[in-house]
């Protein structure tokens, strides 16, 4: 009999998402009898698309609008309400994931997302109460508070710092319950030593081996940002990386005269760019 496992992620920034699809290969590897499935969140409480029919963007791509333009102020406030709203609706959020789970029981769910893991723990132990719920922190930390971690909840968490530990210690989950890890997950190929020629791959990109490389990434879906760091560092070599960001990409090539800029849309292969960098410039998440 195989081993169902579910991965609940969304696409609200990428870095769910890359994690899940992380976790997803490094199970291929471990336990290739496991039956792994990606499942988008908000296609299991928006089945309807309702959301998108009333504003005409799905959940995530609002999100990702503002990382792309840089319209960041007010996000904190908005994740409040945003919050109070799940608390508000959850008796009938909790009926979607109860029926999705009727219609397709799992042996493990990981919650590779935050806001959520009350919803779907509580749905979970309704419907399947003897499925372990795992919620793996692809930040940090819980911050602000309730974004990653409800108070002792019957499931396990798996925290990428010391600090994440402690708060889950703090609000009443015990030992067993907590797994602390280095850092966030990252695709095995990340760890993987690399046999590029770096000299020769530098200079087919059109930039000088023999110059230190500075990497900007800002996620999959780029950051206004961008354009300031390479207007404030004309002369520095740098790659940057703008994801599906297109409007971007097209923005800082043509703004970038200087012939030690690189300008790179989504890249599959970001673990060899990194190989290719001295240093790097960005945001926290899991990278690809």
């Amino acid at each position: 009999m195989k081993y169902l496992v579910q991965l609940i992620y969304f696409n609200a920034g990428g870095g769910h998402r890359s994690a899940a699809l992380a976790l997803q290969e490094v199970i291929a590897q471990k336990h290739p009898d496991w039956s792994v499935s990606l499942v988008n969140l908000f296609e299991v409480i928006d089945s309807d698309r309702y959301y998108q029919k009333l504003t005409g963007f799905a959940p995530e791509d609002l999100y990702n609008l503002r990382l792309k333009k840089g319209w960041t102020r007010g996000l904190a406030t908005e994740l409040k309400i945003f919050q109070t709203m799940i608390r508000l609706t959850l008796p009938k959020l909790k009926k979607k994931v109860r029926s999705f789970w009727v219609s397709n029981p799992p042996d493990l769910v990981v919650s590779l997302v935050p806001n959520f893991n009350k919803v779907m723990c509580e749905a979970l132990r309704d419907e399947l109460p003897g499925v372990p719920y795992v919620t793996v922190l692809t930040d940090m930390a819980d911050y602000p508070p309730h974004f990653w971690m409800e108070p002792r909840q019957d499931q396990y968490i798996i925290c990428g710092t010391a600090f994440a530990a402690s708060q889950a210690a703090a609000l009443g989950y015990d030992q067993q319950a907590i797994t602390t890890t280095s850092g966030m997950i990252l695709r095995p190929d990340f760890y993987r030593k690399q046999s590029v020629d770096k000299p020769a791959r530098l200079a087919e990109m059109g930039l000088d081996p023999n110059l230190p490389t500075g990497l900007i990434l800002f996620g999959g879906h780029g950051s206004s940002e961008m354009l300031q760091i390479a207007k404030a560092l004309p002369d520095r070599q740098l790659i940057f990386v703008a994801g599906h960001n297109t409007a971007l990409a097209k923005k800082m090539a043509a703004q970038s005269a200087s012939a030690r800029h690189r300008v790179m849309g989504f890249v599959q292969d970001i673990h060899l760019v990194m190989h290719l960098c001295d240093y790097f410039v960005g945001k926290p998440g899991p990278a690809a």
